[in-house]
This record gives C-alpha cells, structure tokens and sequence, in this order.
C-alpha cells in the first residue's frame, strides 16, 4: 500500500525526495508564524473592569478579537464565535486529526448497515487519495487529477468515496498518482502511466479506464511512487519506473512497460518503497533497488541494490515500505531499519539511517503499514504508530510533534490499517476511520481541507466573559478559569509541554483570573491581582529578566496590584491599580514612549512614562502604541512609536512619533484599537470609537480602511462605519471587523476566510456582514 514524493532527485545515489504539492492540494505555505497576534478589544478603564464583574448577575460583555489569520467574537450570551484560519486547531479541534468515520462507505451489494458494521478487509492509501476493499467493492476517494479513482474521467476529486468495481475485489494498492486492485484474480490498474506503471505496455500519460495488467492469478499487489509488483502464482512480477533497480531487472534506468519476473515462486507478500522493493519468499525478506538511506537492509548505504539482497533470513510474515525505511513483521515482533529523521523506525534513537534491522516491538504485531515518514502497526488487535506527526497522521489528536517510539492509538478492535504520505486509514470495530490530511478530501469527512472557516463556527458556549485570539492559539475566561487551544510550538498553552498544537481548550489556571491577552508565541493572565505569563520569552516577554527558554506553565511576572494586561507579538504591558503601566520585552521604535528608535530587549517589569491624565483605553502593536486619557474630563488620544504609514499623524508618513503625539481631542472618544502587529501586512493602523464611528488611518495596503484606496495609506481618520459602532477589532492581519448593533462587519483582505464570506481569497471589497447575534 504505497505513496511517496513527487519529484525526482539530482543526487541519485543518496536519494531525498521532496514533496512537491500539485496545483490542487492544500495551501500548505499558510503556516506563517512570523506575525503579531490579538488581545482583547473592549477597554474598559481599570475600575470598570474590576468592579463591574458580577458572579450573581454577570452580563458578558461583546467583544471582538483577532489573531494573525483568524477573529473571533465574544457573544453576550458568552458563546465564542470564530472564522479564518484554522491551521493549529485556534477555531476548533479538525475532524482530520483525530481518527474519523468515512462518510458515503457503502457496501455493495446490500445498502449500508445503519449500524455501521461494514465489511472492509483492504486499505490503501496514495499521496492525496485512499481506497478501500468493502464487501467486495473497490471505494476510493481524495484527488483524482491523474484518474487515480477509477471514474473514468480525470476530475473531480471526490469526498466521498466512489465505487470503482462493484464486486470481485481481494485487494488493492496506491502509488503516488495510481492505483492497481486485484479483482477476480486479474491485476487492473488506473491512473498515472508516465514510467509505465500501470502495465499497458507504454508511458500514457494517464489512463482513466481501468486496464487488465495480469489476466490472472494475482494474489496480491505493491505500489511504489511509480511502479508497480504483484504476487502471481507465487512468483514476483513488477513493472514501471525502475530509475534505481526498483523494479528488479538487475539493471538500473529507464522503465519496464510490462509485468517482468522477479521471482518465479515462493513468494506470499509484497511492499513497494519510492524507489525500492521488498518482497517476503520463503519466509525470507528480500529486497532491490534504492538504498541511500539503509533501507535494503544491507548494512550499508550502497547506492542502488540491483540483486535482490536477503534482509532478514526467516520467519517474515508481512512487510511494509516507506519512502526509506522498511519494517517487517518476523514471527510476531516488529523489525525496522532504514531511514529515522523522523522515528519512523520507531527505536527512541538518533535522526541518522539504521542500515540494519532494529527490534522495535517483541510481541504481538499482525500487520504492518508505512506511510512516507511514518509506520503503524497492529499489536494484539490495538494500534500504535510512530514517526512524523506535521498533517496529524498518527492520529494524536493533534498535528506537529513526531513520535520516536511506539504510541498507542486505539487498545483494541484493530483489523487493518492503511498509510499514505500523510494519511492513516485503519478499521476498528468494523468501520473505516481515517486522519491526518484531508487536501483533497481523502479522509471521507466530506470536507476538503478543513483549515480555515469562512463562515463563524460556534467553538464554544456558555459564560466566557473575554476572549483573546493569538496569532495561532485562542484563549478565554470562563467562570474565572484561563482555558488556551491552538499552537503551541513555544508553550503557549501552557500545559507543560510544547507539543505543536493542542486542538481542545485546555485549563492553565483554574480560578481567579480576570484579564487575558495573547502574544506571537506567548499568553499572560491577570490572577487574583498577580500578573502570570507563559510561552515564548527570546525578547524578556514573560518577564522573568531573561531573554532566553521557554515557561511551559505560567510563571508570576508580577505579584500584586495588575488590574489588566496587554500583549503585542514580542511584548506585555501590565496596568496597575494606581493607573501606572509596566511594560517588559521588545522595544522597537519608540514602542515604549521613551524615545529610543533602535530595537533593544526590556526583560523585567519597567514604568513607562505617559501623557497625563487618567488612562481610560490602550493598545499596543509591535511598533506602536495608542491610549485614550482623560485630562480634567476632557479625552484625548495619543500615539508614539513608528510612523512610517502614517498610523500617528500626518507627518508625510515619516515623522519619527518616538515620543507621544496628541492625534485628536474629542469629549465622545471611546476606545482605541492599534493594528498590524508585523510587518508581513505593511505597516501600522489605528482605529477608535467615538460617538460609535468607527475611524482609522494607517497602513490600507488590503482596503481594511478604505477599500477604494488600496495601497494608499490613509493619513487623516477616516469613518469606515458612520454610527452604532460598540466594538471593534484591527489587531491581526489585513483586516478589520467591526460590531454594529448585532451585526458583525468586515473589511478587507479574504485570505483563510478573514471576513467570513465565501467571495475568492484576496478580494477586497466594501463592508461584508459577517455574523449576526441577536444578543440577551
């Protein structure tokens, strides 16, 4: 059951595929981690906020916030609504990483069990495509550029699975872009043909129709990136791409068109690797082609193994091939050897190349599968998988930290399992689950995709009373408990680990706390009047004195007197009681009112000086900063930092602004929201509240100020809602969103969804309605 990369590697001898994704599959440049990230948007002035909180009579306050691609809205019911992005799990755990029911499985003939009792006993799983062997059918689903489905046409790709044969079929395989079954005896092969393994005897592009490689007694069947070797009548024969020997002439180079004999008997099972092949005869394990990596077994990383070389001498009873480690199944234990970047040889050991078998599990394995970077076995009816884990193919529940040893994933029920390049299928109790990625749809969740949402998806409901979204993690308040999900590749989360993303909310601190906001890569939390941070801390932005390490739970910045708490990508602002501002962590162009244009590090608690007056409303981004003061009852807004978008005044763009700048006097001003906290979205903006206009001026590169200016910056405050505005949210990416009365409004760029619409990313139009509450 095979898979492996696109492509085709200068080094030959030491043989490194990459992955190149085809025009149709997922966007998977969407993992930008370099930008800012949201806090909350409604400041209240530090009274207001501390004494208005009710536990008898609580009355949510509606908020809005955004994180670098997606935004999130806190109802007054205290339901969170969010859309956008959804690549590390920030809107809601995706139905692709933890294992999932194939939708649309239907058995043939009779119609589906409605208990879902479904007679599946083959799986195999491409690049972005899986198929399945059901009550005799061949089902397949996921891309179907190459014909890989059996439809009989190139396109569409399919979510849910489609019948290739109705009957007859004993088993089935996938190369990267093709697919061979075993139905009635014959070999019949689809798909891509261009080294000619679909076995028609030339390098047809692509050959949609199912074709008869073998007429008859085929027992089994093997697919490697670009080649294809089945089981008839006991012997071995392959054909295809043999650019390393992998189809076993004892030569290297150019193709094989039709099915040539390896062996001519003793052999009861098969694997076909990228560009290698492993076939058990006689109990033996014996194996040819491409051996960069120690993936013949040979002891050695000898180029190319054109003889097949005896791997394992007796007693192998299955084998399965990734793109360069093999794992065999020799008398009930689990040997594996080969390439380890990854743990995919599943040993705890070292990331270098295993040239010899490796006991990996003694006891109990039935079957074994490999997908390009990752294995999984079945042991005593459970499965346990090991390796890569960056698309959730192992089935954790979440995607990013690989395995290095065995890790169980069901206990029991296991009666078959499937791998492909980043795709894990297995039955278990009767019904096919798959995880991992769904590019094309090839998990059969009926989705394709599934990272980002253009529509608002109710994450959450209950009494959550703030919510902040970070550039790729989301936290909230609820009932006085700070619960984080999302990335965590920096501790974020704050679970005490950094495992990449963790897709369900999880606890951090259980009481107490009343203030959130979320960085880049690191969360602060106002507790019972202490100041709590955790995460990423190479700026001093948790605050501990340091400019270096991780805090994988929080760690006490401050300990008394913090009545609310601010974060911009690489610093945290804390504000007291007495209505003084601490700040401690990046300091880039006079971000801390002190005049200092050059970047320094700020790694403790520090004062920083403000206008006079009471402080009623602040934000921060990473190179400015705003607050709202009131100065003898009279409200004035200033900024200080950088300037170069005009997001301080109008200074023909390039006043310094290193020191607080008076922006404008106004007895209705409300609020103030500091926006684009990187430079991967221009430069700054700012917008505020006053007399429930909304107004802006900054950096317009997306229209997320004025979409009839694109590219302009907008030097003097301009209204992008004329009235009814109580909330807004500017702080992430190239968007701006807006709650009028019970409406949700947008602007902007549409990359991931940003403004909830279905209309093509990149579009920039006027305002969209995004969501609607009809509030309490």
């Amino acid at each position: 059951m095979r898979i492996k990369s696109f492509g085709i590697p200068a080094n030959l001898p030491n043989l490194n595929l990459p992955y190149f994704p085809h025009g149709m599959g997922l966007k998977l440049a969407f993992l930008l981690l370099s930008v800012g990230c949201g806090t909350q948007i409604r400041v209240l002035t530090p009274v207001q906020q501390l004494n208005s909180r009710s536990t008898s009579a609580l009355k949510v306050q509606r908020q809005l916030s955004s994180g670098d691609n997606h935004t999130c809205f806190l109802d007054s019911d205290g339901s969170v609504h969010c859309w956008g992005s959804n690549n590390s799990g920030q809107i809601r755990a995706q139905a692709n990483w933890t294992p999932s029911p194939v939708n649309g499985i239907t058995a043939a003939p009779p119609p589906l069990d409605p208990t879902g009792n479904l007679d599946v006993t083959g799986i195999a799983a491409g690049n972005f495509h899986v198929c399945a062997v059901v009550s005799g059918s061949l089902q397949c689903l996921g891309y179907n550029g190459k014909g890989q489905l059996g439809t009989g046409a190139i396109g569409p790709d399919k979510i849910t699975p489609y019948m290739s044969f109705s009957a007859g079929v004993t088993a089935v395989a996938t190369g990267a872009n093709h697919t061979c079954a075993v139905v009635a005896g014959a070999l019949k092969c689809f798909g891509d043909n261009t080294r000619g393994q679909i076995g028609n005897g030339s390098t047809s592009a692509q050959v949609v129709t199912p074709f008869t490689a073998i007429a008859s007694g085929v027992t089994a069947v093997a697919t490697g990136l670009m080649h294809t070797c089945a089981v008839v009548s006991g012997g071995l024969q392959c054909f295809g791409s043999n650019l390393l020997g992998e189809s076993g002439t004892g030569s290297a180079g150019g193709n094989v068109l039709t099915p040539y004999t390896v062996f001519a008997s003793g052999v009861t099972a098969v694997a076909g690797g990228s560009y290698y092949t492993c076939a058990v005869v006689s109990g033996s394990l014996r194996c040819f082609g491409a051996n960069g990596y120690g993936q013949i077994g040979t002891g050695s990383t000898s180029s190319n193994v054109l003889v097949p070389f005896t791997s394992i001498a007796s007693g192998v009873t299955a084998v399965a091939t990734g793109f360069a480690h093999t794992c065999a199944v020799t008398s009930g234990a689990l040997k594996c050897f080969g390439r380890n970047a990854y743990g995919q040889i599943g040993n705890g050991g070292g990331t270098g190349n295993y040239t010899a078998p490796q006991n990996i599990i003694v006891s109990g394995v039935t079957a074994v599968a490999a997908g390009e970077n990752h294995t999984c076995a079945i042991v005593s009816n459970g499965l346990q998988c090991f390796g890569r884990n960056n698309q959730a193919q192992l089935g954790t529940g979440a995607s990013g930290k690989d395995v290095a040893v065995p890790l169980s994933i069901f206990a029991a029920g296991v009666t078959a399992v499937g791998t492909g390049l980043f795709t894990t299928c297995a039955v278990i109790d009767g019904i096919l689950k798959c995880f991992g990625n769904n590019g094309e749809g090839q998990v059969g969740n009926g989705e394709i995709g599934g990272f980002q949402f253009a529509a608002a998806v109710t994450v959450a409901t209950g009494r959550m009373s703030e919510i902040s979204a970070g550039s790729n993690h989301t936290c909230w308040i609820k009932a006085g408990a700070l619960q984080c999900f999302g990335n965590n590749d920096y501790g974020q989360i704050g679970n005490g680990t950094r495992q990449d993303n963790v897709p369900a909310p999880y606890t951090v601190i259980p009481s107490g706390v009343t203030s959130i906001a979320t960085g880049l890569g690191h969360t602060c939390a106002v507790v019972s009047g202490s100041l709590q941070c955790f995460g990423l801390n190479t700026d001093g932005q948790i605050g501990d004195g340091s400019t270096s390490g991780y805090y994988l739970a929080p760690f006490t910045s401050i300990s008394s007197d913090v009545v609310k708490v601010y974060a911009s990508s690489y610093t945290t602002c804390a504000l007291k009681k007495d209505g003084s501002l601490w700040c401690f962590g990046s300091v880039m162009k006079g971000l801390f009112n002190d005049g200092i244009q050059d970047y320094s590090d700020v790694s403790s608690p520090t004062q920083i000086n403000l206008p006079t007056g009471v402080l009623l409303s602040f934000s921060m981004g990473a190179f400015h900063a705003c607050g709202i003061f009131d100065q003898s009852s009279t409200k004035k807004l200033y900024c200080w930092g950088r300037n170069t978008s005009g997001e301080i005044k109008n200074d023909s763009i390039f006043g310094s602004g290193l020191i607080s700048e008076l922006v404008l006097t106004s007895s209705t001003l409300e609020s103030v929201e500091v926006g684009n906290l990187s430079d991967n979205y221009g430069g700054g903006r700012t917008c505020f509240t006053d007399a429930g206009v909304l107004k802006c001026l900054g950096n317009n590169d997306y229209g997320e100020i004025d979409s009839s200016r694109v590219y302009t910056d907008i030097l003097i405050p301009f209204a992008l809602l004329p009235s009814g505005v109580t909330t807004s949210s500017a702080r992430g990416g190239p968007h701006t969103c807006a709650l009028t009365g019970d409406d949700v409004l947008c602007f902007g760029e549409n990359d991931y969804g940003l403004l909830g619409t279905t209309i093509p990313d990149w579009t920039v139009g006027s305002a969209v309605q995004m969501f609607h509450s009809t509030g309490i």
